[in-house]
């Protein structure tokens, strides 16, 4: 038992304890330094990725305000009113064929004389280029046998008015 209080004696001397508290002064400042420099390293790294966020927010604002206010297209069916020019000038220009308008605004255009097909796809291009404020949907484009009712051609045509409106205020 004297030699354990030789040894408690011996371990606390002031030497030693001198000894152990410099070990434990430098083994502090190295952690306490290795904080403070990955502290640092995160701040400047949030500073970094602020400063980059800042310029493509900025420069995002600049291609916004030099960007050219385009004008709204706008779309709608035509009338009646509206259609029945373009149908009485077609069916002066072609009276060889059935040209009919429906009551949903469609355009119906058949004919049974095979002779005439030329002339028939002829027709159904001309509607498309001769009112250039309408654009022309093809619903229906059938030839032969299995086109409905008597006809062996048969086109059904849908107009949509296009138009240009102001554009829109910037958001």
């Amino acid at each position: 038992m004297s030699t354990d209080l030789a040894f408690i004696r011996q371990a606390l001397t002031p030497k030693l304890i001198r000894r152990v508290m410099t070990t434990f002064d430098k083994a502090m400042t190295i952690v306490v330094s290795a904080c403070w420099t990955a502290a640092l390293l995160v701040v400047l790294l949030a500073v970094y990725s602020t400063h980059g966020a800042l310029v493509a927010k900025r420069d995002s604002e600049k291609l916004l305000a030099i960007e050219p206010a385009l004008p709204q297209v706008t779309r709608e069916q035509p009338s009646k009113k509206d259609l029945d020019p373009i149908v009485d000038q077609i069916k002066k220009r072609f009276p060889d064929f059935n040209i009919e308008q429906d009551r949903d605004q469609r355009l119906n255009i058949r004919n049974n004389d095979p002779s005439l097909f030329r002339q028939w796809l002829v027709l159904v291009s001309y509607v498309d280029t001769m009112s250039p404020g309408l654009r022309w949907s093809l619903n229906e484009f059938c030839v032969g046998q299995q086109c409905p009712g008597n006809s062996l051609m048969s086109a059904q045509l849908t107009a949509e008015m296009i138009g240009f409106a102001a554009p829109e205020a910037a958001k």
